[in-house]
């Protein structure tokens, strides 16, 4: 299972990244404290945290909403499937996920996770929208997620 700790300091880093890159408009390249933050992120994920930039700056991050509010995350991953991520619950239907974080527990998250976490944070979210709560429930029981286009 991912440690608690993990998942909280990925989420206080995406914060500060995101406080970071507003403060700053555009970070730039040089901006040693947005490094320092990318490079924090990479030493706890190592590829997956450069996975994750990648699907980020591919724009392969969508949200969809239920009318209640809730919402899930749609990442098109390298096989061009879709997998569908609970960031609250920081869980995705991806069997990396499965195999890695849950039963062998040797990696604290997927690309996944961490592409929607850092969308999220960054702004970078590709498309959103709100759909039934017929639609929205076979998105989460039925994993049938559209993703970005």
């Amino acid at each position: 299972m991912a440690s608690p700790l993990s998942a909280e300091l990925v989420r206080s880093l995406a914060s500060a990244l995101a406080i970071r890159a507003a403060e700053e408009k555009s970070p730039s390249p040089c901006s040693v404290e947005v490094a320092d933050l990318f490079l924090a992120l990479h030493s706890l994920h190592g590829n997956v945290m450069l996975a994750a930039l990648d699907i980020v700056d591919r724009a392969m991050v969508s949200c969809v909403r239920s009318p209640a509010g809730a919402e899930v995350f749609c990442v098109l991953g390298s096989e061009h499937k879709v997998y569908v991520v609970f960031l609250e619950e920081q869980h995705c239907s991806c069997l990396y996920y499965h195999h890695r974080v849950l039963v062998r527990a040797d990696s604290s998250t997927c690309k996944h996770v961490l592409a929607a976490r850092l969308a999220v944070s960054l702004e970078k979210v590709a498309r959103s929208n709100t759909v039934s709560e017929a639609e929205f429930a076979e998105l989460v029981f039925g994993s049938n997620c559209s993703g970005p286009t």
